[in-house]
């Protein structure tokens, strides 16, 4: 009712209802406004009166009509002319889009002359590349049927991925699927794989490592009127017409003869391969029974790694690995004991009794120390002749039972363990060790 109430010039219509449908079922929803039309309707006999029929819109004005009387609301209560007329004079000088092959041509010629520079990115691959003009007037165009006046070269190609983890991830995926919708064709030379792909990027002009260059002649320009400027009526680069200045590129004498590298050998192709492969590669250069070298990523390559992947040996169960386990843990441990007999001034086979022995004369120390101080403290403290005469003689009884002790001592030492088929005496090589 916002729009019967608003006062305006214009013809704006706002509908009464609404109507949505759920599951089987249509919905119409409205507000009951009656047309009270009281014009005639010519072709029908209605009685005179107010028209009580709905109205499915409403103007500004409280303006509205039924189906039946919608013609002559039109034409009779619309507003008409409500648009100001532009006055001409005032109104500024319309621009006519220039948009033809001479204007386009010459356009072309001033950015080959400029020798202009394009830098090209595609965010949704996620690379860039340089984009120059090139000017085609050499014989060689005369000899052959090549008469394309330009082309593009693309160079320079580079990654600019995006910092946002997931708008890198798709610009990844979508850069994999153009490099497998352009080389997923049958490989003419399985052993040259690289050139063979360079050539396939060449035939679909398509970009994808940085020592790639392609060259896209521009169609809609060529010499069609042989090779008389007069003959066009635009410019040209013929060998009348200006030449861009050349390139002038800094010479590096500091070495006579040139230095040639190789790149380092990568053993891992750059295409898809199984995951069954990856831990199974070979470091080092494969070379067939013949001395000649497999090209990583060929189809000899898939041969050579399908036959180590067939003859790999049946995986270990969980005994073996457990074996396993014990074993190199045993070796660990052992290598411990190496080293810390070499600290002890031992070998290996009596460091457990050299062990054994510190520990035992540690204690009978400790534990002969610890009583003697108790008993010479309670000697010296009392006063009383008799309790000092019992002190007395736990002390001299403490003192004789020392060789009691150390017999225990050596009893220690000889029931700790040696290695397996160690004899009982000390070797020449422990003595001098022992010195």
């Amino acid at each position: 009712m916002s729009r019967a109430s608003k006062i305006d010039s214009r013809n704006t219509t706002t509908k009464n209802f609404f109507n949505f449908s759920y599951k089987r079922y249509r919905f119409h929803f409205g507000i009951y406004i009656p047309c009270s039309h009281n014009h005639s309707t010519p072709g029908l006999i209605l009685p005179k009166g107010t028209c009580q029929v709905q109205t499915p819109f409403m103007m500004s004005d409280f303006r509205r009509a039924c189906v039946i009387h919608q013609p002559l609301f039109f034409k009779n209560d619309a507003y008409k002319n409500i648009k100001p007329r532009k006055n001409k004079s005032n109104a500024p000088p319309r621009i006519r889009n220039i948009n033809h092959k001479t204007y386009h041509a010459n356009l072309l010629y001033d950015r080959w002359r400029k020798n202009e520079k394009k830098i090209v990115i595609s965010r949704r691959l996620g690379i860039s590349f340089e984009q120059t003009l090139h000017a085609r007037m050499d014989n060689n165009t005369r000899k052959t049927f090549n008469r394309h006046m330009y082309k593009k070269k693309l160079s320079n190609f580079s990654l600019c991925r995006s910092d946002n983890t997931h708008v890198n991830k798709a610009q990844q995926i979508h850069f994999e699927r153009s490099k497998r919708r352009v080389f997923n064709s049958k490989e003419h030379n399985p052993y040259n794989r690289k050139h063979h792909r360079l050539i396939t990027a060449q035939r679909y002009r398509f970009l994808y490592t940085p020592l790639q260059s392609i060259n896209k002649p521009i169609k809609h320009l060529q010499y069609t009127h042989g090779w008389d400027q007069s003959k066009y009526n635009f410019q040209t680069p013929l060998r009348s017409n200006y030449l861009p200045p050349p390139t002038v590129l800094s010479e590096d004498v500091s070495f006579i003869n040139p230095v040639l590298t190789v790149a380092p050998y990568n053993p891992i192709p750059d295409m898809f391969f199984p995951a069954k492969y990856k831990n199974i590669i070979p470091k080092d250069p494969i070379y067939n029974e013949q001395g000649a070298f497999i090209i990583p990523g060929s189809r000899e390559w898939f041969t050579y790694m399908h036959n180590i992947h067939i003859n790999l040996p049946p995986p270990l169960t969980k005994g073996q690995k457990r074996a396993i386990k014990q074993r190199e843990r045993n070796i660990m441990l052992n290598k411990k004991h190496c080293e810390d007999a070499k600290f002890h001034g031992t070998s290996f086979n009596r460091f457990n009794r050299r062990r054994v022995a510190i520990k035992s004369l540690t204690d009978l120390t400790n534990t002969f120390d610890s009583t003697m101080k108790d008993l010479v403290n309670y000697y010296q403290t009392i006063e009383d002749p008799y309790l000092r005469s019992c002190f007395h003689s736990s002390m001299v009884n403490q003192a004789s039972r020392i060789s009691d002790r150390t017999q225990k001592h050596r009893n220690n030492i000889r029931s700790s363990a040696i290695p397996s088929g160690t004899s009982e005496d000390t070797s020449d090589a422990t003595v001098e060790l022992e010195k």
